[in-house]
């Protein structure tokens, strides 16, 4: 029997997905166990077509697992209808997408309002509660701007405020500084690992950039669909001696160490 554990956000159990193309199968994700817990920046680090993606939407709800289960703060999505998936995940997923998906005919606090009006929140306190998501990354000067009109970094840090609007317990990150120079790319992840730490919010972020394991304090490595933690030396001098593969599926740096 498993002891309720309150810092867990996400449990995944054994996971697979898989889609069929012509006559054969595609292995996306294999067999993945791993916990992602509040107060912690997860990095799952992985070269494109490795699986990253899929494995974030399997996570957020947008495509059911193939087989095992997957349950955030105890809800298994996959086991209820598809009204009730969206309604959660608007209140307890803010999930920030690599095209950022900003809609263009929109100001940016519009932008950012969007998720608390799909929950039926409207007036004054949605645009305030937008301004102040905006603010907290550094974007409140961009209100009123139409996204048309944004830098790569400014679209994100926007992307970053409607996310996190509705204080959502798990936020994901797929690659959020692949269309960013480096400076800008540090700004964001600072800006991740302190939602995650200061807000105590459960942050997975994925990515192929090596240099984010400086503000992760999991990290995973995905390729061919199958999940494997990464011990990390900090002391190390270049970014390749930093990572060792581990030779077990799952879990966080404590297991590890243990």
């Amino acid at each position: 029997m498993r002891v309720n554990d309150p810092t867990e956000v996400v449990l995944m159990e054994r996971v697979s997905k898989t889609y069929p193309e012509d006559h054969h199968k595609i292995n996306a994700v294999i067999e993945t166990s791993a916990v992602f817990r509040r107060g912690q920046l997860s990095l799952i680090l992985g070269p494109s077509g490795s699986g990253k993606t899929t494995l974030l939407m399997l996570i957020a709800g947008f495509v059911k697992p193939t087989s095992g289960t997957i349950r955030i703060n105890g809800t298994d999505l996959a086991s209820v209808d598809r009204k009730s998936v969206q309604a959660f995940r608007a209140e307890k997923i803010g999930f920030i997408f690599q095209n950022f998906l900003l809609l263009d005919w929109l100001t940016v606090v519009e932008n950012v309002a969007l998720p608390s009006e799909f929950l039926g929140e409207s007036g004054i306190s949605t645009k305030w509660n937008a301004r102040a998501a905006l603010e907290k990354v550094g974007a409140g000067h961009l209100a009123g701007r139409y996204p048309t009109n944004l830098s790569q970094g400014e679209k994100q840090r926007v992307a970053i405020a409607r996310a996190s609007v509705n204080t959502p317990s798990l936020l994901l990150a797929d690659e959020p500084t692949a269309s960013l120079d480096s400076a800008q790319g540090f700004g964001i992840i600072k800006i991740l690992h302190s939602i995650a730490k200061t807000d105590n919010r459960c942050v997975i972020v994925a990515s192929h950039d090596l240099r984010l394991t400086e503000y992760a304090d999991v990290v995973f490595r995905l390729e061919d669909g199958r999940l494997r933690a990464i011990d990390v030396d900090r002391s190390a001098k270049t970014f390749t001696d930093r990572l060792q593969i581990g030779d077990t599926e799952v879990v966080d740096r404590n297991q590890i160490e243990a």
